[in-house]
């Protein structure tokens, strides 16, 4: 998930406000933790936006503490009904995909450890391998079996809580889907990410409608320094008059106003409206400079994740490589239980770093089109 913050009431002298875009690190229902380098600082009063796939949250929050290069911690504080039930839909339904991810590694652990006890059984009864190895199989396949009546009680009470936020009295069955779509590469140069986003985020447009009010405003006050004329003219009949005069009769009339002598209210009004423009352009440049530096933090993070995606394939294909090797000098005598449960593990901790990877890598494209302006 990706959030964007920005403060909702001014800060104390010497501070400076602004609008972030970053990621969010911790979600819960009371709070989370924003990923910044430039945190705002504690007590800072902050308007929250969290943006996924799937909806929108909106919260009022506080700053509870900040950490430089780091990061911030934030509490809610004013929550409306429709947020509350977004976060509460986006918690139970990650809830509900982990709980189902952890089912089935534990029945895959439980395949895999059964696989093993079933060989060291075979191996125990040729008199090939001794009692204490098959021990140890069976105790770790007991540790699995009691994994996955965990998680599968985990699983189920999940999705009877994420049925119940969604509205259903019964549980319902749901059918957890997680992407399986190939990650696209990232752009390789942010240039014309940077120019696309100056080109259509609303914040840009709506500074630039501003400037353009303010330059037209100031050309205005400074025409009233120019003189200014008017004519009056009138025609018309008498039909009741002197028979010694003509029957129809005109007059046009011309004024020339010249501003002199107005205390100089038209100078202070022209300085006036130079300055508001110029604070315009200084708003409008400030923004600019923000967005490039959002879409260029989120276009690098968006390579970095890419090149972990790389880092943690091979880590995978390595680990993949050792379990064979360990299962493989275990079939032949020359390793020991301890050095195949070894493998093991890392092969999982192999699998689960590759998963997150994927995970990041698809979340920082989605801070990248937010931070564009694309549309959905």
């Amino acid at each position: 998930m990706s959030a964007a913050s920005s403060f909702q009431e001014p800060l104390p002298l010497g501070s400076s406000g602004g609008a972030i875009v970053t990621q969010v690190s911790e979600l819960s229902v009371n709070g989370c933790y924003i990923d910044e380098q430039n945190p705002f600082p504690s007590g800072a009063i902050v308007t929250l936006k969290i943006f996924s796939e799937s909806g929108v949250f909106d919260a009022r929050a506080k700053v509870l503490y900040a950490h430089l290069n780091l990061g911030m911690g934030l509490v809610f504080q004013e929550v409306s009904l429709r947020s509350g039930a977004v976060l509460r839909e986006w918690l139970l339904a990650a809830k509900a995909l982990e709980e189902k991810a952890l089912l089935q590694v534990a029945q895959q652990t439980i395949d895999a450890r059964q696989l093993i006890v079933n060989k060291i059984n075979a191996l125990t009864q040729a008199k090939l391998k001794s009692d204490l190895d098959l021990s140890f199989a069976n105790v770790d396949l007991s540790r699995s079996k009691l994994l996955q009546l965990e998680a599968r009680n985990n699983y189920a009470s999940s999705l009877a809580t994420l049925s119940a936020i969604l509205g259903y009295p019964d549980q319902q069955p749901f059918d957890l889907v997680e992407s399986t779509s190939a990650p696209e590469q990232p752009d390789a140069d942010v240039n014309p990410l940077i120019m696309e986003a100056l080109r259509q985020r609303p914040e840009v447009l709506a500074l630039q409608d501003q400037e353009t009010s303010a330059e037209k405003f100031g050309h205005a006050e400074h025409d009233l320094w120019r003189p200014t004329v008017s004519a009056l003219g009138t025609v018309g009949v008498a039909p009741v008059r002197n028979d010694a005069l003509p029957n129809w009769y005109g007059a046009v009339g011309v004024n020339i106003n010249i501003p002199v002598f107005n205390g100089f209210l038209y100078n202070a009004r022209a300085k006036t409206a130079d300055l508001q423009t110029q604070a315009a352009k200084q708003r409008l440049l400030n923004e600019r400079n923000n967005i490039a530096r959002d879409v260029r933090t989120a276009w690098q993070q968006s390579q970095q994740a890419f090149e972990r995606l790389g880092v943690t394939q091979q880590l995978r294909e390595q680990a993949n490589l050792g379990l064979n090797l360990a299962q493989a000098r275990y079939n032949l005598g020359l390793g020991s239980i301890v050095e195949l449960g070894q493998a093991e593990l890392q092969k999982t901790e192999a699998d689960i770093a590759d998963t997150d990877a994927q995970y990041q890598y698809r979340l920082t494209r989605l801070v990248v089109a937010y931070t564009i302006g694309a549309p959905k």
